[in-house]
């Protein structure tokens, strides 16, 4: 960010989220993308430590010494219509008036049913290669995705 308008600070800016929420997120897209054949239950279990992300904005405060680290909740920051990109661009100085002037996206990343979830985890310990594997969960994914553009 500008001090003045010859100097920039380094800001470090981190989106975080409650612990069940990311552990969520990492276990959906790891079925997703690996041959991932845990139950839920075993992977919160596994990665109960690193969910703790509030603990991870406090050792990275510890090692930049005196840059600022912003924590920001993504459960918070998506109650804005512009999502993540509200408390950035806050912190980065940018006008209020830019806001009249953007679009708002619709979004992109949605969370899969446990239906699809459930054919990941399924499809990844079949004995299929990698690859047929790979492909049964793009189309399936593919195939969820489509049916929520016609509903």
């Amino acid at each position: 960010m500008p001090l003045d308008g010859n100097q920039w600070v380094l800001t470090l800016a981190i989106s975080t989220r409650r612990p069940e929420s990311w552990l969520r997120s990492c276990y959906s897209h790891n079925l997703r993308v690996l041959r991932l054949t845990d139950s839920f239950a075993d992977y919160k279990k596994t990665y109960a430590l690193a969910a703790n992300l509030d603990q991870v904005v406090t050792d990275i405060r510890s090692k930049v010494g005196q840059t600022p680290v912003h924590a920001i909740a993504m459960e918070d920051a998506f109650l804005h219509p512009y999502g993540l990109f509200f408390p950035i661009a806050n912190l980065a100085g940018l006008p209020r008036t830019l806001f009249d002037e953007l679009c708002i996206a619709p979004h992109s990343n949605p969370s899969e049913p446990s239906e699809l979830l459930a054919l990941y985890r399924e499809a990844n310990g079949s004995e299929f290669s990698n690859t047929t594997v790979k492909n049964m969960k793009y189309d399936a994914r593919l195939a969820w995705l489509n049916t929520r553009e016609g509903a």
